[in-house]
């Protein structure tokens, strides 16, 4: 392809940024125009899909979080050894999701400001995977708690202590740390630069990243078949008492849990599909990318690129849109929650209405 100006973006008109300069070299790339377009269309996705909405969902997660922090460590303190147990696992879910939250807004520092250090991505990468794994470890720690105290009360009462409760969330965090410290080391060696060992792709990183997909994927079939055995063990568990005539007024009250648990299921189950697959795809294109190619290789390999950086942002928007529907339905299905937000709602409302009315004496009075 010839080009008739020195600058062959001036062939492909609305397809160049600064950053591009470095590509202006590469005159005898065929179909040129087309590679820069996928180029421009990888910096947008960065730009947007990468960056801009996961960081607006997650500032407003990152708030309802805060909230949810706010409300429930008070009353932590307050409530009995009996109240705790399921509330530890909210705490922790908590703790993992504003974990996650900060990570998707570190993710663009670590990009473009880091020149990809082997430490920093080592951090980040233990950071995310850590906050990721011990939130699925949360969330069935919470369905399973739920389940025996509904459908066992006796032994949730008598058997189930607090103790036993942290020492579940405990063994969840432990093989969080225990995945992500090893799977973040070696995928830090293979992406980032001057690194304490080598590592590459097809003797070091495939491996490594094969096996973070096995541990997702089965942290989500634990996560959707606890949750899915918990909502079918409920449903039996309200039918038998129809049929037995003690389907009282506190079981009626369960409907909301059941709509979280359902809610739940659906949104989670829909990331888990997609997660997975992405993340499968991402481990393909990883295989066919070169670390070391210059400006006019990336430019020429842009399809693939392309291909890779869709993945990326499957990933990102999926994480980032179930880290923002968790904190509402816990404060729309939990009693403890919901209850607060009313209060606080009727609060605020009464408080408006009285400076309006404070606001419109005082015109009255000055006319």
């Amino acid at each position: 392809m010839s080009f008739s100006s020195p600058d062959p973006f001036d062939e492909c008109p609305g397809y160049y940024l600064p950053d591009f300069a470095p590509f202006k070299k590469c005159k005898n790339i065929s179909h040129f125009c087309a590679h820069a377009k996928d180029v421009y269309t990888i910096e947008m996705l960065l730009r947007w899909a990468i960056f801009v909405i996961p960081c607006c969902l997650c500032f407003f997660a990152l708030l309802l979080n805060i909230y949810i922090f706010w409300v429930l460590i008070p009353s932590l303190r307050k409530m009995t050894d009996r109240a705790k147990k399921k509330y530890v696992f909210i705490l922790s879910r908590a703790i993992s999701s504003t974990m996650s939250t900060i990570s998707i807004f570190l993710l663009p520092t670590m990009i473009f400001l880091t020149h990809f250090n082997f430490w920093v991505i080592a951090f980040f990468i233990i950071f995310e995977m850590l906050s990721f794994l011990s939130f699925l470890g949360g969330i069935a720690g919470t369905t399973l708690t739920i389940y025996v105290a509904v459908v066992h009360p006796v032994y949730y009462q008598r058997e189930m202590s607090l103790r036993k409760c942290v020492t579940i969330l405990l063994v969840f965090w432990i093989c969080a740390v225990i995945v992500a410290v090893g799977c973040g080391i070696v995928e830090a060696a293979f992406v980032g630069k001057y690194t304490p060992f080598m590592c590459d792709y097809s003797s070091c990183a495939e491996p490594v990243l094969i096996f973070g997909i096995v541990c997702i994927s089965i942290a989500f079939i634990l996560c959707l078949g606890t949750q899915f055995f918990v909502i079918f063990s409920l449903w039996r568990h309200e039918r038998k008492s129809k049929k037995r005539g003690d389907y009282s007024s506190h079981q009626k009250a369960m409907t909301g849990v059941k709509r979280k648990l359902f809610g739940g299921f659906f949104v989670f189950g829909t990331m888990a599909i997609f997660e997975i697959a992405s993340a499968i795809m991402l481990v393909n294109s990883v295989g066919s990318q070169d670390q070391d190619s210059d400006a006019c290789d990336m430019l020429e390999s842009s399809g693939s690129r392309l291909q890779f950086v869709i993945s990326c942002v499957i990933l990102t928007l999926l994480w980032t849109i179930g880290l923002f529907f968790d904190p509402i339905f816990t404060l729309t299905f939990d009693p403890l929650f919901s209850e607060t937000v009313t209060r606080h709602y009727s609060i605020m409302k009464s408080r408006i209405s009285r400076k309006r009315r404070k606001e419109e004496n005082l015109v009255i009075s000055d006319s």
